[in-house]
């Protein structure tokens, strides 16, 4: 089995797991996906959102800088959205803020990040 199999077959069994909210045995596998191929950011964003689902932004914001690194512009909205929202639940609300703000409007997060956006705002008025 070739390396590109190998990095195939880890990221559709993260994927089965994750879609049954099995989030740390999904980790697994996409940290070997992402192992397998260095370049497969793909797998370095679901492990991000594993991170994220397990309450564990640091590693998810980690994972998410990494694959955002490594993607095409076709992802990297939708990337971008998941890491402002690991700032937002690290309470880095200023970084978040800027985060959202580049989501481009008419993307289909963009709603939902001017929305987190203003609560980021919110969030700094009060502090």
């Amino acid at each position: 089995m070739g390396q590109r199999d190998r990095n195939h077959e880890a990221y559709v069994k993260g994927n089965a797991l994750y879609q049954t909210g099995r989030f740390s045995q999904a980790s697994k596998f996409f940290l070997t996906a992402s192992a397998e191929d260095a370049t497969d950011y793909q797998a370095l964003w679901a492990l991000g959102n594993c991170h994220a689902e397990r309450k564990k932004p640091r590693k998810a914001e980690d994972n998410f800088r990494r694959a955002l690194a490594l993607c095409d512009d076709t992802h990297r909205a939708a990337l971008m959205f998941n890491l402002a929202n690991a700032l937002f639940d690290q309470q880095r609300y200023a970084e978040a803020l800027e985060v959202y703000s580049g989501i481009p409007s008419g993307h289909p997060l963009s709603k939902k990040a001017r929305r987190n956006a203003l609560l980021a705002n919110s969030r700094i008025a009060t502090s």
